[in-house]
């Protein structure tokens, strides 16, 4: 490839270029290099000359005409050092190691009248940067994955997906996948070890494969690793924003709290709320039911009125990823308080440390970084609404938001030294002030730590340069979410894994799968004059169950009326039915995904070990209601 250095051109200009060389709506496959390099060129002198209708950015290609016509790459006009790479293959000669995957790409995709493939992208410099093409074709791009596309089993990608590949096999030292996630590794084959005929494989051949991969997502980066044998590089996910309300929401909430805080919320007025929630959509959300003639109706109507509330402070709290984020880009100011202020919300409640820690990852400097248990939506506490006064749990949250912002915002602002003598103003704050403020200071500390270990993420650029490109060590750690999982997956630009499956679930997803499984029986009951559920359907998805340490796993086996045994170093080996459970057991009918069943052989085994033992058990005698459902667990596997 050339090595001539490539003029800069943006990200921008990159994508808006390889968007349009990439249309085979207006540059068939036919179309000559000539025809690519004029009509790019074209596209790029209109930018310039500032038609709205054509992407802006491509006028960075436009070569200045100031400039000297000796320093230009070619005669296209383009800036020197760029080019545009079409290469056209025989689809005969695409390099397939066994006849059968031929005859079956030949029956999947019969040829056309031209067997020409071509691969178009970019060079600059010594860089392809080319579009993973579709799978297969518009409207179904995934039916190769499930044998269900439109015209019969498609198990083979696309001859010209194929012949993408073959151009970086023939070209390239090295892959970069910019992803999360692309489809490669998601290619048929063998789901645990490829062996000759498994298509990520074939396509990657013996190709050093880095992939860079968000690190709130371990569970499909996994997949990456496993099948299309990649290292991976993390980054970081855009800093977090809260949701809000808007238009009607807002109003409606105004209204809502200016009544309840007045304390005449009742006939018209009640009336009229309700009928502006349900224009709103939200009486799915928070039901109101009332029997004609029911007594209570009123009072029901006006606790109905203080959850509607509640829940429109939760919508408002709510978190989003805001935006996009450069990779390996130092966090502005702004974006580190975003983060700072997320966090520290998750952690205002937090009443315990976490137990993922030392299961996830042994190396002590992570473990005391990773402070609290992360709650996988925000803490019900903070948003609901108190029987006795909802104007003061309104005011306590205003409250915990302002000094939770405060805080958020004064580290954020914290230059290199205030940073760096933060611990000798500590230790003095500590001796003035005394025990009374033990606890601010350490959720001080504990973002200044955070904030450090964000700032690091300008490192994703430089494990996947200087040692990933350049065949070195690139860093392993956790994946996981910064509010789920704490600061213990940060930072990021590291080779990522998920979990130990022998310690699922973790101590910390039994608590929180625990507590869902009385949730629900409790909902139950409620519904149905104190009657217990007789089945309940639980999903085992595999890329949950990473995501929240098997919390999943956990709902199962409370549902039954079982726990975890785990010996001295954390490991569960085995599930045991709870002797006086107080309750009916509980049927649970549980059904798993493909990567579950793969990726957690030993958790199936156990959960069927546990569910076989439990349908022979015999139980002691309870004090209970003779017409109490006693259920045999059990499970269906997938």
């Amino acid at each position: 490839m050339a090595k001539k250095k490539a003029a800069a051109v943006s990200g921008e200009a990159i994508v808006a270029a390889l968007r349009f060389l990439t249309d085979a709506a207006r540059l068939p496959p036919s179309t000559t290099l000539g025809g690519l390099e004029s009509q790019l060129l074209k596209q790029a002198r209109r930018a310039k000359e500032g038609d709205p209708r054509v992407a802006a950015a491509l006028a960075e290609f436009v070569e200045d005409s100031s400039s000297s016509a000796s320093s230009s790459s070619s005669d296209s006009g383009i800036k020197p050092g760029i080019r545009i790479v079409r290469d056209v293959v025989e689809r005969d000669d695409l390099a397939l190691p066994t006849k059968g995957l031929r005859r079956a790409m030949d029956d999947a995709w019969p040829p056309l009248r031209s067997s020409a493939l071509a691969t178009r992208g970019l060079q600059l410099g010594n860089v392809f940067v080319g579009v993973q093409p579709l799978l297969g074709y518009e409207g179904d791009p995934m039916g190769i994955l499930f044998g269900k596309a439109k015209e019969g089993p498609r198990l083979t990608p696309h001859p010209d997906y194929v012949a993408f590949y073959d151009f970086l096999k023939r070209n390239a030292d090295a892959v970069v996948h910019f992803g999360t996630h692309g489809t490669m590794e998601w290619l048929p084959g063998q789901p645990l070890g490829n062996d000759r005929e498994s298509w990520p494989d074939v396509l990657m051949g013996d190709l050093p494969h880095l992939y860079l991969y968000t690190a709130n997502n371990p569970s499909e980066a996994i997949l990456a690793k496993r099948r299309g044998l990649a290292t991976i590089v993390s980054y970081l996910s855009p800093p977090y924003a809260r949701s809000g309300l808007y238009l009607e929401l807002t109003s409606l909430k105004e209204d809502l709290d200016e009544l309840l805080q007045r304390g005449v919320l009742e006939g018209d007025d009640l009336t009229t709320i309700i009928e502006r929630a349900d224009k709103c959509g939200l009486l799915s959300d928070v039901p109101l039911s009332l029997d004609k003639g029911d007594k209570d109706s009123e009072e029901r109507r006006q606790r109905w009125a203080l959850e509607l509330s509640s829940y429109l402070a939760e919508v408002k709290e709510r978190l989003f990823s805001n935006g996009l984020r450069v990779f390996g880009e130092r966090p502005s100011q702004g974006d580190l308080e975003a983060y700072l202020d997320a966090y520290l919300d998750d952690d205002d409640d937090a009443a315990e440390k976490s137990d993922d820690d030392d299961e996830n990852n042994p190396k002590q400097d992570d473990d005391e970084r990773r402070k609290k248990e992360r709650s996988p939506s925000l803490s019900s506490s903070k948003t609901s609404s108190s029987s006795s006064s909802e104007t003061t749990t309104t005011t306590t949250m205003v409250h915990d938001k302002g000094a939770r912002s405060r805080l958020a915002k004064e580290v954020s602002l914290e230059g290199d030294l205030e940073s760096f003598l933060s611990p000798v103003v500590d230790a003095w704050e500590s001796l003035t002030h005394g025990e009374q403020d033990a606890a601010g200071l350490e959720r001080k500390r504990e973002a200044r730590e955070v904030k450090r270990l964000l700032e690091l993420s300008t490192e994703e650029v430089l494990n996947l340069v200087d040692h990933g490109l350049k065949g070195g060590y690139v860093p392993a750690a956790p994946g996981g979410d910064l509010l789920r999982d704490g600061a213990g997956v940060l930072p990021t630009g590291r080779n990522i894994h998920a979990l130990d499956p022998y310690r699922m679930p973790s101590a910390a997803a039994w608590r929180r799968g625990k507590a869902l499984a009385e949730e629900i029986l409790e909902r139950h009951r409620a519904k149905n004059d104190g009657a217990y559920p007789e089945t309940v359907a639980v999903a085992l998805w595999g890329l949950d169950a990473i995501k929240t340490r098997g919390e999943s796993v956990a709902l199962a086996v409370a549902l039954a009326g079982g726990e975890p045994v785990r010996e001295a170093t954390g490991r569960v080996v085995r599930f045991e039915a709870v002797k006086k459970l107080g309750r009916p057991r509980v049927d649970v009918l549980c059904t798993m995904s493909g990567i579950f069943r793969d990726s957690f052989e030993n958790v199936v085994l156990l959960l069927d070990d546990f569910f076989e033992r439990l349908a022979t058990l015999e139980e002691e005698e309870e004090e209970e209601d003779d017409d109490d459902h006693q259920g045999t667990p059990m499970m269906i596997r997938n």
